[in-house]
């Protein structure tokens, strides 16, 4: 009777490679970790100011919106680290790569209003359902968001969006911003518009690749009417549950 031949011997990792690959799961552990601490962070910052059912709603169409964003760079097999969420600024997602044109960086940017709108839809469905005005009130913030991230400004989604239909649509935004902040009048409203407009003008000063916006016009099409259509229900659902909130 024959005895199976030994397996052959691992190959042995230099240590730096060792090293390098440890170092990468505890940074992909880390990130993990700390996304779900600002996850945390954010309700207890939320429900302090507004009650925690509020805030466990909120927060959960924010995570739910950035998700979009990840099933999308994902389907274009882009890293998708996860979503880091700052209290009173939202969400953000940190790429280590950026996707290859503009049509990529417009489908990317729309996963998020994407999924943010079916959520906000979603609480609607609970309010019409169970007529609790947390419901109602949720979603009405969830649309209200899908719509302030639509205006097309970049780095918002609305800008990135509408980048792979022409730049020029930037200037566009700019006064509906600021239309924005002075309704609101938050203190964070600003600071927020702030942000925005000083992301805005640095990639307005960033050197231009002409072939990274060179799209196809049936892909300049889709852009466009997804954006807008995507706009127009998100405004759609606020006017709808407007007196809710």
């Amino acid at each position: 009777m024959g005895y199976p031949a030994p397996a052959p011997p691992a190959p042995k990792r230099r240590w730096w490679a060792a090293w390098l690959s440890a170092i990468a799961a505890f940074a992909l552990k880390f990130k993990l970790l700390f996304s779900l601490l600002s996850v945390l962070a954010s309700v207890f910052v939320y429900g302090w100011a507004f009650g925690f059912p509020f805030a466990i709603g909120f927060v959960a169409i924010l995570a739910i919106h950035e998700l979009g964003h990840v099933a999308a760079l994902r389907m274009k097999g882009l890293p998708a680290p996860p979503p880091v969420f700052i209290p009173f600024l939202g969400a953000a997602i940190f790429l280590s790569r950026n996707p290859a044109s503009a049509a990529d960086e417009a489908f990317v940017a729309g996963g998020g209003p994407v999924a943010g709108w079916l959520a906000s839809a979603a609480a609607t469905a609970l309010f019409l359902g169970t007529g609790n005005p947390l419901f109602g009130t949720i979603a009405y913030i969830g649309f209200f968001l899908q719509a302030f991230n639509l205006v097309p400004i970049s780095p918002l989604d609305g800008g990135r969006m509408v980048a792979a239909v022409d730049r020029r649509l930037w200037w566009v935004g700019l006064p509906i911003l600021a239309a924005v902040v002075l309704v609101t009048q938050s203190f964070f409203a600003v600071l927020i518009g702030i942000i925005i407009v000083v992301e805005f003008l640095a990639r307005l000063r960033a050197p231009v690749d002409p072939r990274y916006y060179q799209v196809a016009p049936r892909d300049r099409i889709l852009a466009l009417v997804i954006w807008l259509m995507l706009l127009i229900l998100s405004l759609a659902g606020m006017v709808m549950l407007q007196g809710v909130a």
